[in-house]
């Protein structure tokens, strides 16, 4: 397996849908995202919080490329710094990015990270919301 630092605009990608997210009562999720972040010490309704969400989204893959390679800092595998920015994304395209970030992330201890394990459950939140969407999911039989 490899890592590698994602980059910003991935980590942008779920941000951005983070926070229009959190700003919606009827989000694809219906604020459960929010909740699951309070509980590790994050909120994204704010730009200022999210801008630290994307630090600390950043150190968190950062770190299991340190842990996964032992030169990552002398190869020039770590870029200086994270930047936020919103970017253009929707439910889907930052689903995929989600994933993209989680699996870069899942190296050395970084998995047993609160903050890692919380987006376990944002992604499966995310997915069962574009799912939840559909119309072939509104239109099946319930039971």
């Amino acid at each position: 397996m490899s890592a590698f630092v994602v980059e910003d605009d991935t980590i942008n990608r779920i941000l951005t849908w983070l926070y229009h997210e959190t700003q919606s009562s009827n989000g694809l999720t219906y604020g459960r995202v929010e909740r699951v972040l309070r509980g590790v010490g994050h909120e994204a309704h704010h730009i200022l919080k999210l801008q630290l969400l994307g630090k600390a989204m950043f150190d968190l893959n950062v770190r299991a490329v340190r842990e996964r390679y032992e030169d990552a800092d002398k190869s020039g595998m770590i870029p200086a710094d994270f930047q936020f920015r919103f970017v253009q994304t929707n439910p889907v395209v930052s689903l995929k990015s989600l994933h993209c970030w989680h699996y870069q992330c899942c190296e050395g201890t970084v998995p047993e990270d609160p903050l890692y394990k919380a987006f376990e459950t944002i992604s499966q939140d995310l997915a069962t919301g574009i799912v939840r969407a559909l119309p072939e999911y509104e239109q099946a039989p319930w039971g």
